[in-house]
Protein backbone atom coordinates (compact mmCIF):
# COMPACT_ATOMS: atom_id res chain seq x y z
CA UNK A 1 0.00 0.00 0.00
CA UNK A 2 1.33 3.35 -0.48
CA UNK A 3 1.39 6.39 1.45
CA UNK A 4 -0.36 9.35 1.30
CA UNK A 5 1.31 12.16 3.14
CA UNK A 6 -1.58 14.36 5.14
CA UNK A 7 -2.22 15.46 8.62
CA UNK A 8 -3.98 13.73 11.07
CA UNK A 9 -6.71 15.56 12.79
CA UNK A 10 -7.27 15.29 16.30
CA UNK A 11 -10.77 14.88 15.80
CA UNK A 12 -10.06 11.55 13.94
CA UNK A 13 -7.88 10.04 16.09
CA UNK A 14 -9.55 10.41 19.60
CA UNK A 15 -7.03 9.68 22.43
CA UNK A 16 -3.52 10.85 20.82
CA UNK A 17 -1.37 13.43 20.87
CA UNK A 18 -3.80 16.56 19.32
CA UNK A 19 -0.26 18.62 19.05
CA UNK A 20 1.28 16.04 16.61
CA UNK A 21 0.83 14.60 13.33
CA UNK A 22 0.46 10.21 13.99
CA UNK A 23 1.01 7.48 11.07
CA UNK A 24 0.24 4.00 11.41
CA UNK A 25 1.47 0.45 10.58
CA UNK A 26 0.89 -2.99 11.16
CA UNK A 27 3.41 -5.84 11.82
CA UNK A 28 2.68 -9.43 12.18
CA UNK A 29 4.72 -12.28 11.37
CA UNK A 30 2.27 -14.62 9.21
CA UNK A 31 0.07 -13.69 6.41
CA UNK A 32 -2.97 -15.39 6.95
CA UNK A 33 -4.65 -12.79 8.14
CA UNK A 34 -3.74 -10.37 4.78
CA UNK A 35 -6.70 -11.40 2.96
CA UNK A 36 -9.13 -10.34 5.81
CA UNK A 37 -7.72 -7.06 6.57
CA UNK A 38 -8.07 -5.98 2.55
CA UNK A 39 -11.12 -6.99 2.46
CA UNK A 40 -12.09 -4.69 6.10
CA UNK A 41 -9.68 -1.90 4.62
CA UNK A 42 -12.13 -2.15 1.11
CA UNK A 43 -15.10 -1.84 3.18
CA UNK A 44 -14.10 0.81 5.51
CA UNK A 45 -10.66 2.30 4.03
CA UNK A 46 -8.31 3.30 6.82
CA UNK A 47 -7.08 6.49 5.20
CA UNK A 48 -4.10 8.63 4.71
CA UNK A 49 -2.59 8.11 7.78
CA UNK A 50 -2.31 4.28 7.36
CA UNK A 51 1.59 3.70 5.98
CA UNK A 52 1.34 -0.02 5.51
CA UNK A 53 1.22 -3.35 6.74
CA UNK A 54 3.69 -6.50 6.49
CA UNK A 55 5.05 -10.21 7.75
CA UNK A 56 8.68 -8.49 7.19
CA UNK A 57 9.56 -6.04 10.61
CA UNK A 58 12.99 -5.17 8.94
CA UNK A 59 11.33 -4.78 5.41
CA UNK A 60 8.14 -2.98 7.25
CA UNK A 61 10.90 -0.77 9.42
CA UNK A 62 12.50 0.57 6.44
CA UNK A 63 9.20 1.22 4.58
CA UNK A 64 8.65 3.48 7.66
CA UNK A 65 12.40 5.27 7.60
CA UNK A 66 11.92 6.08 4.03
CA UNK A 67 8.59 7.50 4.79
CA UNK A 68 10.05 9.60 7.84
CA UNK A 69 12.66 11.35 5.00
CA UNK A 70 10.07 11.45 2.44
CA UNK A 71 7.83 13.74 5.39
CA UNK A 72 11.23 15.02 6.65
CA UNK A 73 11.98 16.50 3.17
CA UNK A 74 8.33 17.53 1.97
CA UNK A 75 6.77 18.88 4.91
CA UNK A 76 7.49 21.14 8.63
CA UNK A 77 6.58 18.69 10.49
CA UNK A 78 8.16 15.51 9.23
CA UNK A 79 10.77 15.21 12.38
CA UNK A 80 7.92 15.45 14.92
CA UNK A 81 5.03 12.87 13.27
CA UNK A 82 4.39 10.02 15.60
CA UNK A 83 4.76 6.69 14.23
CA UNK A 84 3.07 3.97 15.84
CA UNK A 85 3.69 -0.17 14.91
CA UNK A 86 0.86 -1.74 15.83
CA UNK A 87 1.43 -5.80 16.80
CA UNK A 88 -1.76 -7.95 16.93
CA UNK A 89 -1.10 -11.05 18.81
CA UNK A 90 -3.63 -13.52 19.47
CA UNK A 91 -0.61 -15.72 21.26
CA UNK A 92 2.44 -14.95 21.81
CA UNK A 93 4.76 -13.18 19.45
CA UNK A 94 8.55 -13.25 21.11
CA UNK A 95 11.38 -11.43 18.82
CA UNK A 96 14.02 -13.25 20.13
CA UNK A 97 16.85 -12.19 18.14
CA UNK A 98 18.33 -9.25 19.15
CA UNK A 99 16.89 -6.25 17.22
CA UNK A 100 17.59 -2.55 17.24
CA UNK A 101 14.79 0.07 16.39
CA UNK A 102 16.90 2.96 14.03
CA UNK A 103 17.05 6.45 15.56
CA UNK A 104 15.57 7.92 12.41
CA UNK A 105 12.19 6.30 13.16
CA UNK A 106 11.27 7.98 16.08
CA UNK A 107 9.32 9.03 17.89
CA UNK A 108 7.82 5.59 17.30
CA UNK A 109 5.07 4.03 19.26
CA UNK A 110 5.06 0.30 19.27
CA UNK A 111 1.60 -1.29 20.33
CA UNK A 112 1.24 -4.92 21.08
CA UNK A 113 -1.71 -6.79 23.04
CA UNK A 114 -2.83 -7.77 26.74
CA UNK A 115 -4.75 -10.41 27.71
CA UNK A 116 -5.17 -11.54 31.49
CA UNK A 117 -2.86 -8.71 32.78
CA UNK A 118 0.29 -10.28 30.38
CA UNK A 119 1.73 -8.49 27.23
CA UNK A 120 1.48 -11.26 24.41
CA UNK A 121 4.40 -9.26 22.71
CA UNK A 122 8.43 -9.19 23.20
CA UNK A 123 11.33 -8.40 21.85
CA UNK A 124 14.71 -8.77 22.53
CA UNK A 125 16.02 -5.01 22.07
CA UNK A 126 20.04 -4.42 21.74
CA UNK A 127 19.05 -0.70 23.26
CA UNK A 128 16.06 1.34 23.66
CA UNK A 129 16.31 4.67 22.01
CA UNK A 130 15.19 7.79 24.20
CA UNK A 131 11.79 8.25 21.55
CA UNK A 132 10.91 4.51 21.77
CA UNK A 133 7.41 4.38 23.47
CA UNK A 134 6.49 0.56 24.66
CA UNK A 135 2.77 0.33 25.14
CA UNK A 136 1.81 -3.57 26.33
CA UNK A 137 5.24 -5.01 24.80
CA UNK A 138 7.70 -6.34 27.05
CA UNK A 139 11.17 -6.65 27.04
CA UNK A 140 12.90 -9.59 26.65
CA UNK A 141 16.00 -10.09 30.02
CA UNK A 142 19.21 -8.93 28.41
CA UNK A 143 21.60 -12.54 29.24
CA UNK A 144 25.27 -12.86 27.96
CA UNK A 145 25.91 -15.35 25.25
CA UNK A 146 26.79 -18.79 25.51
CA UNK A 147 29.39 -18.08 23.56
CA UNK A 148 30.69 -14.90 25.30
CA UNK A 149 30.68 -16.76 28.83
CA UNK A 150 32.81 -20.06 26.83
CA UNK A 151 34.93 -17.96 25.74
CA UNK A 152 35.74 -16.34 29.36
CA UNK A 153 36.40 -19.42 30.97
CA UNK A 154 38.32 -20.19 28.16
CA UNK A 155 40.92 -17.76 28.44
CA UNK A 156 41.05 -17.91 32.26
CA UNK A 157 41.48 -22.10 31.99
CA UNK A 158 44.90 -20.94 29.76
CA UNK A 159 45.97 -18.74 31.41
CA UNK A 160 45.95 -21.38 34.55
CA UNK A 161 47.19 -23.47 32.32
CA UNK A 162 49.91 -21.37 31.71
CA UNK A 163 50.67 -20.72 35.26
CA UNK A 164 50.67 -24.42 35.64
CA UNK A 165 53.34 -25.06 33.21
CA UNK A 166 55.59 -22.34 34.52
CA UNK A 167 55.18 -23.85 37.79
CA UNK A 168 56.12 -27.07 36.52
CA UNK A 169 58.99 -26.26 34.83
CA UNK A 170 60.27 -24.21 37.97
CA UNK A 171 59.92 -27.29 39.97
CA UNK A 172 60.80 -29.91 37.40
CA UNK A 173 63.53 -28.15 35.37
CA UNK A 174 64.50 -29.78 31.70
CA UNK A 175 67.87 -31.88 32.09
Amino acid sequence: MCMALSRTSSESTPGLRTDAVHYFYVWHFDTDWYQYFEDANLQSPLGPEFGGYGHDLVALCLRMRTDRETLIETTDYGRTAIFHLLVPAYEGTVISAPFVFHEGLMPLTITGQRHGGVDRVWFNLRRQPRDLRLEFVSILEREEKSIEKIGLVGLVACWFGVAGCAVAMGACPPR
